[in-house]
């Protein structure tokens, strides 16, 4: 006797792995693309969306939570969409798909590093303040 597995545990590992590509996709893209983002103004306490932020800045929030909206809309259509095709919930599909998110992730993984590793960083000015003894 051969033991089926659960359709509703493929569609719910579909989507999750659905939803995986689409935020590291998103993330990546709009990294390359270098394309409008919310930008983050830690020192002073504003959000601005634009290419290039002015000052003090960092955008990995602003594109983590774009990155987040799309993989959760993404995953939540696929899980919807897996449900009235039936073919995509076979585990052979969610398998497949699992191995492409693999990729992603090994895509993202050897970008993001490559990029950190060489990344030059420069200093912030001294505020006015500042007084060296």
């Amino acid at each position: 006797m051969t033991r089926h597995a659960d359709p509703s545990a493929a569609r719910l590992l579909l989507a999750f792995v659905a939803a995986r590509m689409a935020a590291g996709l998103t993330f990546l893209s709009m990294f390359l693309s270098r394309s409008r983002v919310p930008w983050y103004h830690p020192l002073e306490h504003r959000w601005t969306f634009e290419v290039r932020p002015e000052g003090f800045a960092m955008d990995w929030y602003g594109r983590s939570a774009i990155a987040l909206a799309v993989g959760l809309a993404t995953g939540g259509a696929v899980f919807l969409i897996s449900r009235r095709v039936d073919r995509l919930a076979r585990p052979s599909v969610a398998v497949a798909m699992a191995h492409a998110a693999g990729f992603v992730v090994l895509v993202d993984v050897l970008y993001f590093g490559f990029t950190m590793a060489t990344a030059r960083s420069t200093p912030l000015p001294l505020p006015p303040w500042h007084c060296l003894r």
